[in-house]
């Protein structure tokens, strides 16, 4: 019947009407396949210093740009020193992403959020104010039940680590994480993007007032 008599935990028949014969089962002793972990490539502000990066900013000579004629050498000159300064101080890494388990959730669970996500749908599609109040009533369920039972693993989970260092192992899983590295700069694009123009005209007609003085 197998190769491997050593993976099967037990066998045994089962009665079933819809053939002359029963059915044959077996219980076998596999091990659940490792998931593969995800990365991304992301930059890492773990060692930043913004005045140390400005600093070697103001050390690249901007003022040559304005001799160059053809936009596309200007931009490739432009990316080249300011993507080298960028990748020293912010430079690009290979990081994993961890995943957060939630070994609480229930089927009961998962089907409240159907019914949410259900609701969402149909209250986006009518726009009615009813629909938007069953929505937000069944979100705050999901939320509720979410949370008392993410109270009761962490009971149980405690309850089976006694010991000091499991227990705040367990502790900290459940902890909310904070970000590992500080948000060192948030401007809405648009923004940048014209202070940066206004930035880059000003300097060039000052650069060419001095041309015109010499």
């Amino acid at each position: 019947m197998t190769s491997s008599e050593s993976l099967i935990v037990k066998s045994g028949v089962v009665e079933v009407n819809i053939s002359d014969h029963f059915l044959v089962s077996c219980e076998l002793n596999l091990k659940k396949p490792k998931l593969k972990p995800t990365y991304i490539n992301a930059r890492s502000f773990k060692d930043y210093d913004r005045n140390q990066f400005v600093m070697d900013l103001a050390q690249i000579p901007w003022h040559e740009y304005f001799s160059i004629d053809d936009v596309n050498e200007k931009l490739s000159s432009f990316n080249g020193h300011f993507l080298s300064i960028l990748e020293k101080h912010a430079p690009v890494k290979r990081m994993k992403i961890r995943y957060r388990r939630c070994p609480f959730m229930s089927r009961e669970i998962k089907e409240l959020m159907k019914n949410r996500d259900k609701l969402h749908k149909l209250a986006r599609r009518t726009k009615m104010t009813t629909d938007w109040e069953n929505y937000r009533v069944c979100k705050q369920a999901v939320k509720k039940a979410l949370r008392e039972c993410e109270r009761k693993n962490v009971q149980n989970e405690i309850h089976k680590n006694l010991n000091r260092s499991s227990m705040w192992k367990v502790i900290r899983n459940y902890l909310s994480r904070k970000e590992s590295t500080e948000l060192k700069y948030s401007r809405n694009i648009t923004e940048l993007v014209e202070e940066f123009n206004s930035f880059s005209r000003q300097w060039e007609l000052k650069h060419q007032s001095l041309l015109l003085h010499f």
